[in-house]
């Protein structure tokens, strides 16, 4: 169950195993589509889609591999202003921006959090 409270419009979301993306909030319920499809999800039956690899790849983002203290790490990045970008380090399960740390478990809280930070919308299609 996703806190209608953590939604924005934009987000995505899981509902009955699939991905949908929220048109509309409502008092007990989301309007959610998978275009051309719109269904109404209550808010109990929403789920937050886990934060893989794969999901960052699918959403733009960038495998990188670097070396700190004579161990090889594969981390992720995605550049949105200016050269300031989100870093994720999976082995952490954590998101750098600038010199802070955060962490982040699910889709929905990463475009919440981004859109915050740099007024962009992270697409999930």
């Amino acid at each position: 169950m996703i806190d209608k409270k953590d939604l924005r419009i934009g987000n995505s979301v899981m509902y009955k195993g699939e991905a949908w993306k929220v048109e509309e909030l409502a008092d007990t319920a989301a309007h959610i589509s998978q275009h051309p499809l719109w269904v109404r999800g209550h808010y109990e039956n929403l789920e937050p889609i886990p934060i893989t690899e794969e999901a960052l790849v699918k959403m733009g983002w960038k495998e990188y591999t670097y070396t700190k203290r004579d161990e090889i790490s594969i981390s992720y990045e995605r550049i949105f202003i200016h050269d300031n970008g989100f870093y994720f380090h999976p082995e952490k399960n954590s998101f750098v921006y600038g010199l802070k740390s955060i962490y982040i478990n699910s889709i929905h809280s990463l475009q919440n959090a981004i859109y915050a930070l740099t007024q962009t919308e992270l697409s999930y299609d």
